[in-house]
């Protein structure tokens, strides 16, 4: 089942993060007793997935708690935008994250890497988006990378990412 932050079950299409309990789940994580205090609430798993769940029991994975970020009030899921911008023919790959805004509170930045011999620009991107999602999740920075950090499995290291985007914060300020 999926739960709000108050540790509600949420209703069929709203979203939460996917728990767990019972005698198939794991009991803990080896060697690792603050890891698993913080994964393992009376009993229950927090997957840290974000997801929901249809009428007819099927649940559905938006992305990770620990990527979602807000803004002007509302949650952003930076998996969502990242799957309808790896339908465009020019980019190879894109992660998101969420950045700092005075106004907004947090704005999404969009990490990518455009396929070998393509050009793409941020205008582009935007309209590619338009009409594909909400005005509030559209990245308001777009950066093209060579390449994104990725875990020897091939998964985007977003933190590395954050913490890069963190550092370059501190740097400007002082200039």
């Amino acid at each position: 089942w999926a739960i709000n932050q108050e540790g509600r079950k949420v209703r069929p299409g709203e979203i939460g993060e996917i728990v767990a309990r019972g005698p198939n789940v794991m009991s803990e994580y080896w060697q690792m007793p603050d890891e698993t205090e913080k994964t393992i609430i009376n009993g229950v798993i927090h997957t840290g997935d974000l997801g929901y769940q249809d009428e007819e029991g099927y649940f559905y994975i938006v992305g990770r708690k620990k990527d979602m970020y807000r803004s002007g009030g509302e949650n952003v899921y930076p998996a969502e935008i990242e799957q309808i911008l790896l339908d465009h023919p020019k980019i190879e790959n894109v992660a998101i994250i969420g950045v700092p805004d005075e106004k907004w509170g947090e704005t999404g930045k969009a990490f990518i890497v455009v396929k070998k011999g393509e050009k793409l620009d941020k205008e582009e991107v935007l309209r590619f988006l338009e009409g594909k999602i909400a005005r509030y999740k559209l990245p308001r920075h777009i950066q093209f990378v060579k390449e994104l950090p990725l875990t020897a499995s091939g998964k985007i290291k977003k933190s590395e990412l954050a913490k890069k985007e963190q550092n370059g914060r501190a740097g400007q300020k002082g200039n």
